[in-house]
């Protein structure tokens, strides 16, 4: 157990910097928080600047509402499902604005293809968009080391 909180915690600290240098590069930027659970990265990396929309289902949205509050200039929440582009409208108002989303801890409890039709989908309407995801080794039970990155939609979406 002690391992899976440590790992948690260096995720957490390296998408914390990947955010703060994209919205260095890119700001004032959008961020989009799939799948936010309780998560306050928000509150540890706003510029100043950024729109910021953190995503999850209606029940852990309606949580957050009551433990830590609500909507507020430049920080919006969303109520849905990360795999309904219903929620592309809502942030379609930044649009002018360079697009950063943030996917951690949420694409390993999703089938190969429906994580593949939301990158594809996301690169789509957001061209130009970055995106930072957590990954663990596949082979591993227990996570016991973190690794983070970005990636600009120029990479290829393969698989079968």
């Amino acid at each position: 157990m002690r391992r899976t909180r440590q790992a948690s915690s260096c995720a957490n600290r390296e998408i914390d910097s990947i955010a703060r240098d994209f919205l260095r590069r890119r700001g004032p930027a959008c961020v989009v928080h799939l799948g936010c659970g309780l998560d306050a990265r928000f509150d540890r990396v706003d510029d100043r600047q950024v729109e910021w929309y953190d995503l999850d289902v209606p029940e852990v949205i309606a949580l957050r509402r009551e433990l830590l509050g609500d909507d507020a200039p430049r920080y919006h929440l969303l109520a849905g499902s990360a795999f309904d582009q219903a929620w592309f409208s809502a942030v379609d108002a930044a649009a002018e604005r360079a697009f950063l989303f943030i996917a951690e801890g949420l694409f390993q409890y999703f089938h190969k293809q429906q994580v593949k039709s939301l990158l594809v989908a996301l690169r789509t309407h957001f061209p130009g968009a970055e995106l930072v995801v957590d990954a663990f080794c596949p082979w591993s039970s227990t996570a016991t080391t973190c690794a983070c990155g970005s990636a600009a939609w120029g990479c290829a979406i393969t698989g079968e």
